[in-house]
């Protein structure tokens, strides 16, 4: 009689929201078999790994988690919930689970459910901001800083597409839009105040692309282009060229001289590839949530000074 092997554990991947769930990707992309994994997906993050893995195998929320050696979970905001329950439920089960952080903050919200804080065993962050951060919340899981694998990818391939562009004279700028939850300013006033400063600070022909939020519908600020083109003298309007993004984030770095936008994650893609990025958030927010120096604020907060 043939003595009987435990089969291997797989490994369950979890997420729900686009930011997280590309970083995630890439990191399973080159790390994992992705035959070995189960995946949990939800909301956006559903359409990113199904491009990344076409065959992958889904379960619910609902599946046994005893049947994984490990939970490695992306992260979303506080209402979203999704890895948030499973890292409860892995918890709960004694099953290993770590969250692998994508952004700069929030980073205790982010892990409340029902009003309770849920820690993973361990936390992954990507660069030494998010490290030096993370190490300093009192009571934080341990951190370890990984590869960054997403932004690696994206700017690699952005090099290759920016290769075979032809040289031009014309100034490509791509605006990255974002829902505004700041009360201090809206999204719209941002692209009325962008597409302004533009016309004031601009002398050759300019070509804007906008690159709407995947939240965003893509008549969602047609007024506030309308509104600005009437504004607009006759040479403007024929030096000031405006159309919506219909490419890939990749193809749309590839294409730009700079990338504007408030503080996205695109942002930090763009910068990642080498291009100059600006934050076109209002004077009135103090701070950029993206804690990246090479990022120059075309509208500095009040009292800052201009070095």
């Amino acid at each position: 009689m043939c003595p009987q092997t435990t089969p291997k554990r797989k490994t369950l991947i979890v997420s729900h929201n686009a930011g997280g769930a590309a970083v995630l990707a890439a990191w399973v992309k080159h790390q994992l078999d992705p035959v070995a994994c189960d995946f949990a997906l939800c909301g956006p993050a559903l359409g990113i790994f199904m491009r990344e893995f076409p065959a992958l195998n889904l379960v619910g929320l609902d599946v046994n988690l005893n049947s994984y050696q490990q939970v490695i979970a992306a992260t979303s905001a506080q209402d979203t919930r999704w890895e948030t329950l499973f890292i409860s439920k892995a918890r709960a089960a004694g099953i290993f689970c770590v969250s692998l952080l994508d952004h700069w903050t929030n980073y205790q919200t982010r892990f409340l459910l029902d009003g309770k804080t849920v820690y993973p065993d361990e936390i992954w962050v990507q660069d030494d901001f998010a490290y030096a951060l993370t190490t300093k919340i009192a009571g934080y899981p341990p951190v370890e800083q990984i590869e960054d694998y997403y932004l690696c990818d994206q700017a690699a391939a952005i090099g290759q597409f920016a290769a075979q562009r032809d040289k031009r004279d014309e100034l490509h700028v791509l605006v990255v839009t974002e829902p505004s939850t700041n009360p201090l300013y809206s999204e719209y006033t941002v692209l009325h105040d962008v597409l302004c400063y533009l016309d004031a600070h601009t002398q050759q022909r300019c070509h804007v692309r906008l690159r709407l939020h995947p939240r965003e519908e893509h008549n969602k600020y047609d007024a506030v282009i309308e509104n600005w083109r009437q504004t607009l003298s006759a040479e403007a309007q024929n030096r000031l060229q405006i159309h919506l993004s219909q490419d890939s984030l990749i193809e749309d770095c590839a294409w730009s001289d700079w990338v504007v936008g408030c503080q996205t994650m695109a942002m930090v893609v763009a910068l990642s590839a080498g291009l100059k990025v600006f934050s076109c958030l209002p004077a009135s927010v103090s701070q950029c949530a993206l804690p990246h120096t090479q990022i120059e604020r075309w509208f500095l907060p009040v009292g800052a000074s201009v070095e």
